[in-house]
Parts: structure tokens; C-alpha cells; sequence
């Protein structure tokens, strides 16, 4: 070998070495500036949101409800998902899907969240009633009271046991509550009495509604509600029981014209969580859902709404060319009369549960 080319390799060697030792005294400076108690703060919290941004898994959740986009419960719950979304700082996102959205039917709302089909639920005890008889015992006809607030407090009251009973058979945590405007019927010819109402064809919700409709001399029938319309105007059905905001929402007053002004009961519903997905949830996710002030908040939201929406929408079906109608004070005492006769007769099949359930609602409702 040459004498130059030991001299080039001679100096390539030494650069290199250089090389070395410069990286390997840099990495030094930098764990020891990071492990260094007297470190710069700044440099830390830089760090360590930066690692935050970057390590957080966005969780999505499903959420199922028979309610339209234009409904309150569902505008309601809307402003609690956003709010979740905040908390979290985007961490949980949750998507309702409006009714129709989702291929499951009411009777299913709670058989989804049990089984993980959904994360969420909107359920409806009248819907799920003949699964599980203790939910539906809030919406026998004329049980709870016409004012919200009353109403939203014997819900409350109910909530630990339904929490107790449904948690361990369905694998669901009971999130919140909400309820409906009372019930009317809306009808596509005028009926100006209770004798009227003989073999008038009514989608009902429930089984219990449907005997109620049946003891007023109505013809109950089963329809899904995204069927509705088409039913209505293909004269498969004559009418249906629905709170005002729920037949302006989904237009309903197009093929309907008429609403006999009852005002009885109005849905309760709960809103479960199905566990697993809970408990996967990191926990300062899970601390947010379980924030009593964020429950709080969301009950008084839909309080709010309630009470914005009941007047508002009777109104608006008024304004869309909606004729209501008020049946004489001798067909609403014979209503009052039908209503506490089936409540005679659930009692006779009612199990312990629904009996206690039954007598709390009655005590407060005093």
C-alpha cells in the first residue's frame, strides 16, 4: 500500500472516531438534562403534551335511538355527546344514529347495548316491556304525572334499582334517564268522541297500550315507526299514539289531521352502557362519564328542552292546519274510568317488582 492511501485512511479513521464520540457526548447531555431535577420545566411540559397528542387512541362509540334528528331527546343527548367529546379531549366520540339509521327495532334497544351491537341506547320502557315488565311501569297510561319536574324526580328515584337489577342480567351500566311529552292520539279523520274511536285502526307502543286502545274500543296494530307514514297514507293504520313533537318532527301532520288532546302518560325512557365497552374506556375517560355534575347538567338540558318544546310544537301542528280535538268532560271521566281499570288488571298479573315499582311512583306522585 502506497504511503498516500495510509495517510488518507490514517485521517478517514480519525474523522470517524471524531464522529463518534461527538454523538455519543450529546445523547449523554440530553438524558442527563432530562433526568436532572433542576431540568428546564418548559422542555418537560413541551414533552409530555407532545407525547400526549400523539399517544391518544381516539374511541368510538355507537349509539342507537328511534328518535329523529329534529327530536329533543335527541338534540338533548347530542349536547351531552359534544360535551363527552370536550372533556375528552376527542378522545370519546360517540355517534347517534337517528330512527331508521340503525337495522334494529325498539323491542331490540336494550338487547343491543347488552350484547355490544351498540355502545349506547336510548330505551324506551314501553318498547321493551314485554322482555322486561318492571321498565314499563312508568308508562302504563295515566300512572305518572302530566308535570315534567315530578316526573323527572320519580325517575330518579327509580334509577339504583334499575341500575341493580339490569347491570348483572344485561351487562349494562345505567347511564341517565330521560322522558317524552305526554301522549296523544293523532288520527287522519275527525273523531269527536270516545264512541268514535270504535274500530279506529291505532299504532301503539307496547302491550299495554295496545289493551288500552283495545278497552277503548280501538283496534290496535303493530307498525314500525319509520313505517308509519307509508301506513298512514296508504290507510293501513287511521292513526297513532304519539307525543305532538314526534308527529311535527317526522312530518306526520302531512297525512294526518286530526289530534284528540288527551295528554296521557309520556315515555320514560333510560339511557344503559354496555360494560365492557365501559371498563375499556381509559380512566380519565371514565372519570368524565362519571361526573355527576356532567349527569346533572345533561338532566337539566333536557328539562329545558322539555318544557321549550311542549307549547312550541302543539303550535306548530296548529299552524300546519291540525285540528285539535277535545272530547266532553263525560268521555274523559269514562277514559279515567278505562285507565284505572287497567291498571285493576295489570296488578292481578304485575310480579313483586312491578307492584314496587307501581307503589313508588304512587307514593310520590301523592
Amino acid at each position: 500500500m502506497s504511503k498516500k492511501m495510509t495517510f488518507i485512511l490514517s485521517a478517514l479513521s480519525i474523522v470517524l472516531l471524531f464522529f463518534a464520540v461527538s454523538c455519543g457526548g450529546q445523547a449523554a447531555n440530553v438524558n442527563t438534562d432530562s433526568n436532572s431535577v433542576g431540568g428546564s420545566g418548559e422542555n418537560e411540559n413541551n414533552k409530555a403534551q407532545s407525547k400526549n397528542s400523539s399517544n391518544k387512541e381516539v374511541i368510538e362509540w355507537t349509539m342507537y335511538t328511534d328518535a329523529s334528528s329534529g327530536d329533543f331527546v335527541f338534540q338533548a343527548t347530542q349536547w351531552l355527546v359534544d360535551e363527552i367529546e370536550t372533556r375528552t379531549e376527542g378522545q370519546l366520540q360517540i355517534t347517534i344514529y337517528p330512527g331508521g339509521s340503525l337495522p334494529y327495532k325498539q323491542a331490540e334497544s336494550l338487547d343491543i347495548v347488552s350484547k355490544g351491537l351498540v355502545d349506547m341506547s336510548h330505551v324506551y320502557g314501553l318498547n321493551v316491556g314485554a322482555t322486561e315488565p318492571r321498565l314499563q311501569v312508568p308508562d302504563i297510561p295515566g300512572v305518572m304525572p302530566i308535570d315534567p319536574e315530578k316526573r323527572f324526580a320519580i325517575m330518579e328515584s327509580l334509577l339504583p334499582s334499575y341500575q341493580e337489577f339490569l347491570s348483572e342480567k344485561y351487562n349494562v351500566n345505567v347511564y341517565s334517564l330521560y322522558i317524552r311529552h305526554p301522549r296523544n292520539i293523532h288520527v287522519n279523520r275527525p273523531v269527536n268522541s270516545l264512541q268514535e274511536l270504535s274500530g279506529v285502526k291505532l299504532r301503539t307502543a307496547g302491550a299495554l297500550e295496545a289493551k288500552f286502545s283495545t278497552m277503548l274500543g280501538a283496534v290496535p296494530t303493530t307498525v314500525s315507526l319509520p313505517e308509519v307514514y307509508t301506513a298512514l297514507q296508504q290507510k293501513v293504520l287511521d292513526g297513532i299514539w304519539i307525543p305532538d313533537n314526534s308527529i311535527y318532527d317526522m312530518k306526520l301532520y302531512e297525512v294526518v289531521g286530526h289530534t284528540i288532546d288527551l295528554n296521557i302518560g309520556g315515555a320514560s325512557g333510560i339511557i344503559p352502557i354496555n360494560k365492557d365497552s365501559f371498563e375499556q374506556l381509559p380512566p380519565d375517560v371514565q372519570a368524565v362519564l362519571n361526573d355527576p355534575g356532567l349527569k346533572s347538567e345533561f338532566q337539566q338540558k333536557m328539562l329545558e328542552l322539555y318544557i321549550e318544546t311542549d307549547k312550541k310544537y302543539r303550535q306548530l301542528l296548529i299552524d300546519s292546519g291540525m285540528n285539535i280535538i277535545e272530547w266532553s268532560d263525560s268521555d274523559m271521566q269514562k277514559l279515567d274510568q278505562t285507565i284505572t281499570q287497567l291498571i285493576e288488571e295489570w296488578k292481578q298479573d304485575a310480579s313483586e317488582g312491578e307492584i314496587e315499582y307501581f307503589n313508588k311512583i304512587e307514593a310520590m306522585n301523592r
